[in-house]
């Protein structure tokens, strides 16, 4: 008989044991539960706040193109590199202004790695000494002082919009993106490419991007490097094609 009790308490205990293990685990499980679902919340409210806003809370830039993009309201602009370089160019072989406002060209580029053609018209530096893109992002500008394809000599300047408050963003905005040596056809002249270098806004190299010496070359303008709704883009992307051999 006394064996009997002793055994049953020991179940007892046992039991008891077992319970408290049973109820901490539960505990446990229940605690962790509440961290995931409240982990899935905020993955789900940060999904639809844009980057933006969370980069202008930590006081950074955006690096790349998103929503507050496309409410900005300043323009996508060379600097005044293009007016200051302007001043120097002389002669037919530098599209001096004279033959330019007498004949306003226009073109098509040709982009084979996207497999789209683009329009391209003349742009001129503004009194600011801004050299501003067509507003459409689809459409380029084509510096009315620099040289034109198959001129032989110098560098045929072309400037476009990363990115629009209308439109969003461009096929431009992929500029950098391109591989090396791809082709482009801009009205009859074929190029490729040689090089795509990003430079801040106030370090572009006014020789290198409007210098009408040397063999001819195509570049490409637009905009890049880190967005701030106050400033716009600081940065520009520039490539530089040269003509094909073929």
């Amino acid at each position: 008989m006394r064996q009997d009790r002793a055994w049953s308490e020991a179940r007892g205990v046992g039991r008891g044991t077992w319970n408290e293990r049973g109820r901490g685990r539960r505990e446990r499980i229940r605690i962790a539960g509440g961290y995931l679902v409240t982990a899935a919340l905020l993955a789900v409210v940060l999904s639809q706040v844009p980057w933006a806003v969370v980069a202008s809370a930590l006081g950074g830039d955006v690096p790349t193109y998103d929503d507050a993009a496309r409410s900005a309201t300043a323009p996508t602009t060379v600097t005044a590199a293009a007016d200051e370089h302007a001043q120097e160019q002389t002669g037919p072989g530098a599209g001096g202004p004279a033959s330019a406002a007498a004949q306003p060209w226009r073109g098509r580029l040709r982009v084979e790695a996207w497999d789209r053609t683009f329009p391209v018209t003349d742009v001129s530096v503004r009194d600011d000494g801004a050299l501003v893109p067509p507003d459409d992002v689809d459409a380029l500008g084509r510096w009315d002082r620099g040289a034109r394809p198959g001129d032989g000599t110098g560098a045929v300047v072309l400037v476009v919009h990363r990115d629009s408050s209308a439109e969003g963003r461009g096929p431009f905005a992929a500029l950098g993106d391109l591989p090396r040596a791809s082709t482009v056809t801009l009205t009859g002249t074929t190029y490729e490419l040689a090089d795509v270098t990003t430079y801040a806004k106030d370090r572009l190299p006014a020789a290198r991007v409007f210098g009408q010496e040397g063999r001819e070359r195509l570049v490409i303008v637009t905009c890049g490097g880190s967005y701030s709704t106050t400033r716009g883009w600081d940065s520009n992307v520039v490539a530089t094609f040269v003509p094909s051999a073929g």
